[in-house]
């Protein structure tokens, strides 16, 4: 009702008043009553459905469970090529230095 009186009030086009005051306003109450996507939204699914989300899950896990390795030795990887290249800008920027200097 606050936000309905001080846009009523406020100064601009009436056209965009009315934008903004059928504007339905998400609260974190509306949020909490969507049942969308929470346990007691699934009860309510297909038998089918719910096993199709269950398998889905299942394979989420084990695509993640076998990319973790990949992902250590991406990440070894690339730290030896960063310490490398720091090695070099660093050889690079003391001899430049002993070169101008």
């Amino acid at each position: 009702m606050k936000f309905r009186r001080r846009a009523t009030a406020a100064a601009g086009p009436a056209r965009q008043k009315r934008v903004h005051l059928n504007t339905p306003i998400i609260t974190e109450t509306n949020l909490r009553e969507s049942h969308l996507g929470t346990a007691s939204g699934n009860a309510s699914l297909p038998a089918e459905l719910r096993s199709d989300m269950q398998s889905l899950r299942a394979d989420l896990r084990s695509d993640f469970q076998q990319l973790g390795p990949r992902v250590d030795r991406l990440e070894l990887q690339l730290t030896v090529r960063l310490g490398g290249f720091v090695v070099l800008a660093l050889g690079a920027f003391t001899a430049l230095s002993k070169w101008i200097a």
